[in-house]
């Protein structure tokens, strides 16, 4: 595995790689590249969804929250919110009212009917109208964003973990990183896990890069505080403790003596909960941000409640029913219960879904099934 790093930041595929193969035991394999480390800080991005969701789950263990309950019981800033249908001649947005209140369920499973504008080009329309750029940083304003299905109509990736972490706050009184520290990051020893990096580790925090024409490109270092707790996205962590998390999942909610989840509701969230709603690819709006994405192409695909699982083996790699997810620097991950494996992929690179990455990925991901 170490070569394979190696030879990709040679190549400038990457800039910089960290990868780690996971067992219930902890970390079988690791390998790092281009001057990162398991204790490199990244920007996490969306694989805070799952730490979030477990939050959520966590909540629902002790019936502070119903799953199919609507949303707005627990959040009321979703009171009222609309459906984007389009934009009149003037460039107003036409609104309606949905068919139906989105659930938590529907919330974590990304069918609630919100999307991101990195995705959606009537979304990106909206930030227009309402003053936002919300591809260009995360804010609380993007809470405030319209819907663009009515609820179980569609999947479509967008805003609902960030709500998630809104209703955190409000069922529990508790700021989320608060909330995190206590029930998650203490409880899993994940002690290099912040929404706000504190400065003597900010010297950890690895820089983000872009494609070039002539090769990558450094675009920013450091990460700025924080002013929104984003359970969508707001993250920083290493490898190191994002493995933690993965172990514990692998081990059916339990870590070191200490339980965050009951066996059940772990299998709960790895079970399919979307029906048969396609999961279909994530096509670009901002490919400064994004390429097209299609994970696993070729095999159908469901999400559980905070994971994306696929339904087939995929030749070796993952087996069918393994959980999995990114965030938008390419810091990607899988969890496959069946075999007993965990792994990470780490960089710091846009655009999302860049083909090179995702060729690194498959390779890596082979290379651990292969030493297994």
């Amino acid at each position: 595995m170490q070569h394979i790093l190696q030879a990709a930041v040679a190549a400038e595929i990457v800039p910089f790689a960290v990868a780690a193969r996971v067992s219930a035991d902890g970390v079988v394999e690791s390998a790092c590249s281009g001057g990162a480390n398991a204790d490199s800080i990244f920007r996490m991005a969306s694989m805070t969804k799952a730490i979030t969701s477990v939050a959520v789950l966590q909540l629902v263990e002790r019936a502070m929250v119903a799953l199919d309950a609507p949303a707005e019981t627990y959040l009321d800033g979703l009171r009222g919110r609309q459906v984007l249908t389009g934009f009149d001649r003037d460039g107003a947005p036409r609104l309606r009212d949905p068919a139906s209140k989105p659930t938590i369920r529907q919330l974590l499973t990304h069918t609630a009917g919100f999307g991101y504008s990195i995705w959606n080009a009537d979304l990106q329309r909206m930030e227009q109208h309402l003053g936002l750029s919300m591809s260009r940083g995360l804010s609380d304003r993007m809470l405030e964003l319209p819907m663009i299905a009515d609820p179980g109509t569609r999947w479509e990736y967008g805003i609902n973990t960030d709500l998630l972490g809104a209703i955190v706050e409000a069922v529990t009184g508790q700021r989320l990183d608060r909330y995190f520290d206590e029930h998650l990051f203490g409880p899993l020893n994940m002690p290099d896990t912040h929404f706000n990096v504190p400065q003597e580790k900010q010297a950890r925090v690895l820089p983000v890069f872009t494609r070039a024409a002539d090769g990558l490109a450094k675009l920013a270092e450091g990460i700025p505080p924080a002013t929104f707790l984003s359970g969508g996205g707001g993250l920083a962590s290493t490898a190191s403790d994002y493995a933690r998390f993965l172990q514990v999942i692998l081990r059916h909610g339990e870590l070191d003596g200490r339980r965050i989840l009951e066996p059940d509701t772990v299998d709960l969230m790895a079970k399919p909960h979307t029906g048969t709603l396609p999961i279909p690819p994530m096509l670009t709006a901002d490919p400064f941000y994004s390429a097209d994405c299609d994970f696993l192409p070729g095999q159908p695909k469901r999400w559980g409640l905070g994971f994306l699982i696929n339904t087939e083996d995929v030749a070796g790699r993952r087996r069918a029913g393994s959980l999995s997810w990114a965030g938008v620097f390419n810091t990607h991950y899988w969890i496959d219960r069946q075999a007993g494996i965990a792994g990470l992929l780490l960089t710091q690179l846009l655009p999302f879904c860049d083909p090179g990455f995702l060729r690194l990925y498959d390779d890596v991901e082979r290379a651990m099934y292969e030493a297994t």
